[in-house]
């Protein structure tokens, strides 16, 4: 799981290099719109392949909290989750709930487990603020810049985006090994 998360990141981060590498050759886009260059050509592709790598990191993510739900009520049958188990694939994608419940579901496993992590609203924030900016930044169609400035600020964000994702790996991956220590002691200890 940690595998796909920094593959997600490493196409981010790609990403936004070959568009401030490109910058220049993306500004031709503004004169002529059917023009596709090379920089934006390599970006949409990233993007596909981030896409995919996306799709593993959920798929990956949503397996490891089952798992780590199904020590967590072993090693404390006691413990009041906040969520039905079957959220853990559920949430990332359902509108309203997406923006609240992963928090839950990783907050309260890891809990339950008596894990490390003492809070995990700066990852949160960060994932919050990641989907949002991916959201600003996906692969435009050349007829949406109109100007230069169109092209800097389109490219700005994709900076932003790929800073940010950094960081959320990086508080993500605390988690992740924190409450995986925590399960794997939980057994050990049986």
């Amino acid at each position: 799981m940690l595998a796909a998360s920094l593959v997600v990141t490493a196409i981010t981060v790609a990403a936004a290099g070959v568009a401030t590498l490109g910058l220049e050759d993306l500004k031709v886009v503004v004169d002529d719109p059917r023009r596709v260059p090379s920089a934006l050509d390599t970006v949409n592709s990233l993007a596909g392949a981030c896409l995919v790598a996306v799709l593993a990191a959920w798929v990956a993510t949503a397996w490891w909290l089952v798992d780590l739900r199904r020590v967590a009520d072993w090693a404390a049958p006691d413990y009041r989750h906040r969520r039905s188990d079957w959220w853990a694939l559920a949430a990332w994608v359902v509108p309203i709930v997406n923006l609240w419940f992963p928090y839950q579901l990783v907050a309260d496993n890891s809990r339950a487990l008596g894990s490390r992590a003492r809070t995990f609203w700066p990852w949160w924030i960060a994932w919050l603020l990641i989907s949002t900016g991916t959201g600003f930044v996906s692969s435009p169609s050349s007829e949406e810049w109109t100007s230069a400035r169109d092209v800097e600020v389109w490219v700005t964000g994709m900076q932003l985006n790929a800073a940010l994702t950094v960081v959320g790996l990086a508080l993500w991956w605390r988690i992740v090994r924190a409450a995986t220590r925590a399960a794997e002691a939980a057994v050990a200890r049986d």
